[in-house]
């Protein structure tokens, strides 16, 4: 009698321990593993632990894409560092840069996600901003407060752009991110 409870205490224990050795290395060496650019999709882990999935606002930009999540930007999943805001508002991109505009900030960041310039009006915006996009000829224009605003690449000239109606950045559909 105490032979078969001994035994199956022994097997009970042994199947606990190989989890628990199994889930310690995964979580140890989950970057090896390249877990963490997985989304696992768990409506039981998530009513186990309490939380939600944060709403993010993404734009695509050629073969990148730039998102919101909480207060935090992120270029292709990994997060701009030095950048906290809480209403991302468009972005666009160039041969060389990627434009953001949130918060009546506009920033320039490189395609690895390096600020290069930030302004607002305090240092350089002629207005709120509250958009961004392109003209029919290409070039950037930022929006707010009804008014329209040319922005040469520098960020150094603002004229008042009144010509045709331009292509406001859009976010867009979620379904089309890769997993």
């Amino acid at each position: 009698m105490y032979r078969k409870l001994h035994r199956s205490i022994g097997i009970g224990s042994f199947i606990f321990l190989l989890i628990f050795v199994i889930t310690g290395l995964t979580i140890q060496h989950s970057s090896w593993l390249d877990l963490d650019r997985h989304y696992i999709p768990s409506s039981l882990a998530r009513s186990l632990y309490n939380t939600t999935v944060e709403d993010t606002i993404d734009y695509k930009i050629d073969n990148h894409w730039i998102s919101q999540a909480g207060h935090f930007l992120y270029i292709d999943g990994l997060p701009v560092p030095y950048i906290e805001l809480n209403n991302l508002q468009g972005a666009i991109g160039d041969e060389t840069y990627i434009w953001v505009v949130g918060d009546n900030k506009l920033w320039l960041l490189s395609e690895q996600g390096e600020i290069i310039d930030e302004l607002s009006v305090i240092n350089g915006l002629p207005a709120l901003v509250s958009k961004i996009g392109y003209n029919r000829e290409g070039d950037i224009i930022i929006g707010g407060l009804g008014s329209n605003w040319l922005v040469d690449e520098n960020m150094q000239n603002w004229q008042a752009y009144r010509g045709t109606q331009p292509t406001w950045a859009m976010p867009a559909d979620r379904l089309q991110m890769p997993v």
